[in-house]
């Protein structure tokens, strides 16, 4: 994968960085990386700070540019390029940098977000309402 992704940057420096994005996630993916270290790869491969936000998950959390976890990023912009994590729903991991995302960025949420949803799955059922008899 890696001499492909060299032979593809050399033809195409975008296609190069997206093809080793995919490969990084799927490295990650298998094996079983947890949901901050997947966030921390987005930051990273973006060059910017990222954060995901599944409030049906109880997941609410971003990563600085340095690699700190942050626990209440405070609001998201609107203006931030995300993707979500169901069809409906809003998106649920960002970049925080304004402006339209370039193929790369696509490729990094987009990837990110499949292996969130797959590390969910596994780690996490739907956060119920407040149900008074969780609380017995």
């Amino acid at each position: 994968m890696k001499e492909l992704a060299g032979r593809l940057e050399a033809l195409d420096a975008d296609a190069g960085a997206a093809l080793r994005a995919i490969a990084y996630f799927d490295k990650l993916v298998e094996g079983r990386a947890s949901l901050e270290v997947l966030v921390r790869g987005v930051a990273v491969l973006a060059g910017c700070p990222a954060r995901l936000e599944a409030p049906d998950h109880g997941v609410r959390f971003g990563i600085a540019g340095d690699g700190v976890r942050i626990e209440d990023p405070g609001p998201a912009d609107p203006a931030w390029p995300g993707v979500p994590l169901t069809e409906e729903g809003p998106p649920a991991l960002r970049l925080e940098r304004p402006g339209p995302p370039g193929v790369v960025d696509l490729v990094i949420l987009e990837r990110a977000a499949t292996a969130v949803r797959a590390v969910l799955g596994r780690t996490r059922g739907r956060a119920s309402p407040a149900d008074p008899a969780l609380v017995e």
